[in-house]
C-alpha cells in the first residue's frame, strides 16, 4: 500500500483500490488538494498572451444565442479581455472551494445514511478522487505551448484538450448540443469512476 501522500498521487491513478484502502487506514488530504487545487492555473497562465478574446467572446454569445450590436460586443470584448485573467489567476480559490464542497456533500450523505466516514476521510477521498483533472492540466501544456492562438475553438470545446465529446461534434452543430457534449468529458468520467471506488 502506498504510504507517502506523493506516492498516492500517483497511486490513485495506476491502482485505485488499494490506494483508497490506505487513505481509508490513514486518511491524507492537503498534497492531493493542492496539486488539484494549483495545477490548473498552469496551463492558464500559459494561455494568457495568446487568447483572442474576441474570438472566444463570440463563440461564447453563439453558444448562448445571443445577439449584440457592435458597440456592444465591443464593450463585451472589453470586459472579456479585463476580467479573462483575473478568473484565471484566482481560479485556483475556485477550485479548492468546488473540492471542499464535494467533500461536504459526501461527508454529509454516508452520515446520513449510517456511515461514519468522517470530513477528513471525505476530504481526502474527494482531493485524490479529482487527480485525473491534475492530469489533464499537465496534458494541456503542451498543447497550449505549441498553439499560436487559442480562441472561438477552444471556447466551442471547453477546453485545449480534445477529450471530450465535443471534439466529434461536426462544424456547424448547435451550439447547445455542443456545450452539453463538452461536459461528457474523459477526464470527468475517469474522476466519477474514482469517487465510486472511493
Amino acid at each position: 500500500m502506498e504510504s507517502s501522500s506523493f506516492e498516492r498521487l500517483f497511486g490513485v491513478l495506476a491502482s485505485p483500490v488499494n490506494t483508497f484502502r490506505s487513505i481509508a487506514e490513514r486518511p491524507t488530504w492537503l498534497i492531493a488538494f493542492l496539486v488539484v487545487s494549483l495545477l490548473p492555473v498552469v496551463p492558464g497562465i500559459l494561455a494568457l498572451p495568446k487568447m483572442d478574446w474576441e474570438g472566444i467572446t463570440k463563440a461564447q454569445l453563439e453558444q448562448m444565442d445571443v445577439q449584440l450590436s457592435r458597440e456592444q460586443m465591443e464593450q463585451r470584448v472589453a470586459i472579456t479581455e479585463k476580467v479573462g485573467p483575473i478568473f484565471t489567476y484566482v481560479s485556483p480559490i475556485f477550485v479548492a472551494i468546488g473540492v471542499l464542497l464535494f467533500a461536504l456533500i459526501f461527508w454529509g450523505a454516508f452520515t446520513l445514511a449510517g456511515g461514519e466516514l468522517g470530513f477528513k476521510r471525505s476530504l481526502a477521498v474527494t482531493a485524490h478522487g479529482m487527480m485525473p483533472l491534475a492530469v489533464a492540466s499537465l496534458l494541456a501544456v503542451p498543447i497550449v505551448l505549441s498553439m499560436d492562438k487559442i480562441g472561438a475553438e477552444v471556447a466551442r470545446q471547453g477546453s485545449t484538450l480534445k477529450s471530450s465529446l465535443a471534439a466529434l461534434a461536426p462544424e456547424g452543430a448547435n451550439p447547445v448540443l455542443v456545450s452539453f457534449l463538452s461536459k461528457i468529458d474523459v477526464f470527468t468520467i475517469w474522476s466519477l469512476v474514482l469517487f465510486v471506488l472511493g
